[in-house]
């Protein structure tokens, strides 16, 4: 395949000289081990940059539905990642076709990942760890009145080989706010996700075919005037429910210059509704079941340069929801992502989502990654109407 290069001056070559010494002497340095140290950094560093504008609540999902599993690399680059997924859990639910293309064995039993949105980033303090359990986490929304305070978790082991992916997606996210009359406005969102895939390649890897189906075990509801005597959770009372969704995944690598991919998701297909009995009870007083989802068809194109450097950069671009399922406007459907990668040890990401900027940074070890970044997701029902500013960090390790 030829690729387009780009040559490097004497002084950029040192520097990449540099880097690459830099890694080798200090390879015992694992992203896992500076956990703590990069948490108080990304929390505490960067929260100084969010956005006055926007102030709406974490939980829920986006108008716009896509991928079920939102990896830390895709958020940074505008959400752009149905023609890179290439491992287990992302090709599961971003694009099947990624199945077929899934290097070697792999067992990642750690996939875990953490969001917190403006408000609850505002007065951030050891008091975040009352977030799962909303009786003990309202004293911090007292402080301040009319302002959502939410968060997320999300952990997804999963399995894989060429030609087949196995994982579970287990997300949990919440999000309140005090009213004027002193009662509380919440919101909460629950999922258990098993999914199975499979992925063919043909014509050696020039075309690629998956299937993802998942099981979704779903609450999602709100609640309002809720007095500030209540013992209740963020989920009680909730809709809850499951149901089957389909999914298949196409992709085209051309094997010229630049290396273009294009790439076309359908997403529920048939639809998918909440009819069954969830796996296991997601919400205590469970009332009625979650809305239907309508199926939706996404398209991307991609680009890959390669540098003389050992490096690269890839540029992408998505079409979500095509035939307009979700009703909003054309612009909130489209995104755009670019991702540079420096020694195969540091990512630098940015991108654009129904017109949001995001970016991020990505550090690589051989097992083990480590995301962190910012990006906002749009709640309204318009372009640029409802922003939802979200900081999010994300730790993988493989075993294999």
């Amino acid at each position: 395949m030829d690729v387009v290069t780009f040559p490097l001056g004497k002084s950029d070559k040192r520097l990449n000289e540099s880097l690459k010494l830099v890694f080798k002497r200090m390879s015992w340095i694992k992203p896992m081990m500076h956990l703590r140290r990069i948490l108080l950094f990304f929390f505490f560093g960067f929260l100084t940059l969010l956005p006055s504008r926007v102030h709406v609540a974490l939980a829920g999902d986006s108008p716009v539905l896509g991928s079920r599993y939102l990896s830390g690399r895709a958020l940074a680059m505008g959400g752009t990642y149905i023609e890179q997924a290439d491992d287990a859990m992302s090709s599961l639910f971003y694009n099947p076709a990624g199945i077929a293309k899934i290097r070697g064995f792999q067992f990642e039993p750690l996939n875990a990942q953490v969001q917190i949105n403006s408000g609850a980033a505002a007065g951030l303090s050891t008091s975040i760890i009352d977030l799962p359990n909303f009786s003990e986490y309202k004293s911090v929304i007292d402080a301040t009145p009319g302002v959502y305070h939410g968060g997320s978790l999300t952990v997804a082991p999963a399995v894989g080989f060429r030609g087949f992916a196995l994982g579970v997606l287990l997300h949990e996210s919440a999000a309140g706010k005090l009213e004027d009359d002193g009662t509380y406005s919440i919101r909460g969102h629950r999922e258990i996700v098993p999914a199975v895939g499979f992925g063919l390649r043909l014509a050696s890897g020039v075309v690629r075919l998956g299937y993802s189906g998942q099981y979704v075990s779903k609450t999602e509801g709100e609640a309002t005037d809720i007095a500030a005597s209540t013992s209740r959770d963020w989920h009680d009372g909730m809709p809850e429910g499951a149901g089957l969704s389909h999914n298949a995944g196409f992709a085209l690598n051309l094997p010229v210059n630049y290396a273009p991919s294009f790439n076309f998701v359908a997403r529920n297909i048939g639809g998918l509704s909440f009819s069954q009995s969830p796996l296991f009870s997601l919400a205590s007083g469970s009332s009625g079941t979650p809305a239907s989802v309508s199926a939706t068809y996404d398209a991307a194109y991609g680009m890959h340069f390669k540098l003389t450097s050992g490096g690269s950069i890839h540029v992408s671009t998505e079409y979500r929801d095509i035939l307009g399922a979700s009703g909003m406007p054309i612009p909130s459907r489209i995104g755009l992502g670019v991702e540079a990668n420096i020694a195969g040890k540091i990512q630098l990401r940015g991108g654009i989502n129904a017109g949001w900027l995001s970016w991020g940074v990505g550090l690589t070890g051989r097992k083990s990654a480590l995301h962190f970044g910012f990006y906002s997701e749009e709640r309204g029902t318009g372009f640029l109407s409802e922003g939802d500013p979200r900081w999010f960090l994300q730790w993988e390790a493989r075993v294999f």
